[in-house]
């Protein structure tokens, strides 16, 4: 939701995916789905003082989604800018003068335009830098090989050709190369970052000839080939490591927080686990054995998942390091024998969060429909619709 996210900011909530609806849902939709949560978390519900104050925060979350997303422009606000945009001040006057399309567009171009200042400030004011470099005397010339009419140049023709690699979010370079006459073969390498520009055009030959064009075409090929494996893969990849270093310790304190209230609501759940899971054991309906979250490194060790396969949450065995155990709260998302999950980061579902941030995640479901066995592995924001036929495992 935020764009500010790929800097190491503070992760939002999602909305969408704390009520577990699209984000094209409907009111009939998000009312649903608010009055499912809001029987799950009403803290008259609870006697225990714990669970009480666990139901009341999320409960005054839940509430809050609603409020959100059942409101058309603050549901456009949020969709713009997320969270920090209602917040801003004045919304209350202007956001009732536009349109939530209106809002949308508006807050787009703003974004837009925002990301285009912030760059500028990191690479420096916009420029150009043009190096010509004179390259005719590395190749001998070969008069007899080409016999033009010299009339071609008095009116001139250019045949140029070249390829454009993207280096990182910011940058890419660029080779051309140019056949003309009479300006002869001219090799074009272009860097671009961000607003800034260095060209190189480099003059091989005065005249068209075999050798020249052919190292102009196999040279930048084969230099970005080993740039590409030497430099370019592993500074990309250090990078990547140094920006989900610096994501897990910007979020460090707010994934705490969140695997806090994903146990809290686990608990809250338990009542409706049991009485969800009871319901449909007895229609042969859809029942969660075993739900993982997280980076699933192999498949091994998901056909043959540790103990616990009642779903006991937190008095389950400990699991990989990387990988929760979300069955509970899988199993209270079940409705009607059907179980529908949408393109969003599963580590916004209730009882979810994020057990290894920076890294890839996958949901794997074991369940039972009509007492046969089905598994399926997902992405961490791939849609999931359960039960399917193709998921049953040893078919008959």
């Amino acid at each position: 939701m935020d764009d500010e996210n790929e800097d190491g900011a503070v992760i939002e909530e999602d909305y969408y995916a704390f009520l577990n609806v699209s984000r094209n849902a409907t009111n009939e939709e998000i009312n649903n789905a608010y009055r499912r949560l809001s029987r799950l978390y009403h803290p008259d519900k609870h006697v225990d003082p714990v669970r009480k104050a666990e139901a009341e925060q999320l409960f005054s979350k839940t509430k809050k989604a609603y409020e959100v997303l059942s409101d058309p422009h603050q549901r456009a606000i949020y969709d713009s800018l997320g969270i920090r945009g209602l917040a801003t001040e004045g919304w209350e006057i202007v956001q009732r003068t536009k349109t939530p399309q209106e809002i949308r567009e508006e807050y787009e171009n703003l974004a837009r335009e925002r990301a285009e200042r912030r760059l500028q400030q990191r690479t420096n004011p916009k420029g150009n830098v043009t190096v010509n470099i004179n390259a005719t005397d590395i190749f001998s010339r070969y008069e007899d090989e080409f016999d033009f009419d010299e009339r071609a140049g008095t009116f001139g023709a250019v045949l140029e050709y070249g390829a454009e690699k993207k280096v990182s979010q910011h940058s890419s370079v660029a080779a051309a190369v140019s056949l003309g006459v009479p300006s002869g073969i001219i090799l074009r390498v272009k860097l671009s970052r961000a607003s800034q520009t260095y060209s190189f055009p480099i003059h091989l030959s005065e005249e068209i000839l075999p050798s020249p064009v052919f190292y102009a075409t196999v040279t930048p090929i084969l230099v970005w080939a080993i740039v590409k494996k030497l430099v370019i893969d592993p500074m990309v990849r250090d990078q990547k490591e140094r920006d989900k270093e610096k994501q897990r310790e910007t979020n460090k304190n707010r994934m705490a927080e969140k695997k806090r209230e994903a146990q809290a609501a686990v608990n809250l759940m338990r009542a409706t686990f049991a009485r969800v899971r009871s319901d449909e054991e007895a229609k042969k309906g859809l029942v969660i054995v075993k739900a993982l979250y997280g980076r699933l490194l192999t498949v091994a060790s998901l056909s043959n998942p540790p103990a616990s396969s009642e779903g006991e949450g937190e008095d389950a065995p400990a699991q990989q390091d990387e990988v929760i155990d979300v069955t509970i709260p899988l199993q209270c998302l079940v409705k009607d024998s059907k179980l529908v999950l949408h393109e969003s980061s599963k580590s916004q579902l209730p009882g979810f969060y994020d057990p290894c941030m920076g890294e890839e995640k996958s949901l794997m479901v074991q369940y039972l429909y009509h007492n046969q066995l089905h598994e399926v592995t997902v992405g961490d924001t791939e849609p999931l619709r359960i039960p399917k036929q193709t998921h049953r495992v040893n078919p008959t």
